[in-house]
């Protein structure tokens, strides 16, 4: 399965390979300008906003079924939201990470402002959300909670301090000699 923006018209474009004969590719045409969509781990789902990464501007985020082509598409109450990546946590429950901004994080003081969060997903609704860690980390969380990325337009990085006399101790740091690493 797979889904990504059509540049041309906004939407997003779901292609399903697991179809015998013939891939199935459907549009969605709701007007819903789309972008960094993710699939579920159920492959059921694609979550998507609709803010740009390395630009600041106001994202809503959504998710829809990819099992309906006439679905409506699901929004998170939340003021912003973007770059949703669906992870499942060691309870078994299945969470969305996003972050409150898209912007590039070069200016330290905006890139602390803006912040980390989690929301299960459960029945096609949204739980509440919870806050993660101050930074926009788009870039991803590893599954232990020990590592926090993002790169653009550094690549900053959150890591367990294990060295430290200290419970849950962590450093913020610049990687990558200050240069970019946007996919990271």
């Amino acid at each position: 399965k797979l889904v990504f923006r059509n540049d041309l018209t906004g939407n997003l474009v779901y292609i399903d390979f697991t179809r015998r004969g013939t891939p199935s590719v459907v549009e969605f045409k709701d007007g819903i300008d789309a972008y960094h969509p993710d699939i579920s781990p159920d492959g059921k789902w694609v979550a998507f906003c609709t803010g740009v990464e390395g630009i600041h501007s106001i994202s809503r985020l959504f998710v829809r079924s990819l099992e309906s082509d006439t679905a409506k598409p699901v929004e998170l109450d939340f003021p912003t939201a973007s770059i949703p990546r669906w992870r499942v946590l060691d309870s078994g429950d299945t969470v969305i990470v996003f972050v409150t901004g898209a912007d590039n994080n070069e200016d330290v003081y905006t890139f602390i402002e803006l912040t980390t969060w989690q929301v299960r997903f459960s029945n096609g609704a949204f739980g509440t959300p919870e806050l993660l860690l101050m930074g926009n980390f788009h870039g991803g969380i590893s599954d232990d909670n020990h590592l926090a990325v993002t790169g653009s337009t550094l690549l900053r990085v959150r890591y367990a301090d294990f060295q430290s006399d200290i419970f849950n101790a962590f450093i913020d740091d610049v990687w990558y000699n200050g240069e970019q690493a946007c996919n990271v």
